[in-house]
């Protein structure tokens, strides 16, 4: 589960933003381009501290549909 206490925030699709991150719907290939989507922080890996199991985190946005059924599997709460 991603809980954390970061609020959604509505933003307007400004076409760089490349998928929903619930459904993996390319946001871009769609016929239809959303006008607005909903960005969230949160904890993204993206590597390995050299001999050690620990991983380098940070957070980021990630954006979803403005649609309950892309975010209600990732933020059940």
């Amino acid at each position: 589960m991603h809980h954390n206490n970061n609020p959604f925030v509505l933003k307007r699709y400004d076409g760089r933003i490349k998928n929903c991150r619930g459904c993996k719907v390319v946001f871009k290939g769609a016929t239809v381009r959303p006008k607005f989507v909903i960005s969230h922080q949160e904890l993204c890996a993206y590597g390995q501290i050299n001999g050690t199991k620990r991983l380098l985190t940070t957070q980021r946005d990630v954006f979803y549909h403005c649609d309950p059924d892309c975010i209600q599997p990732r933020h059940p709460y």
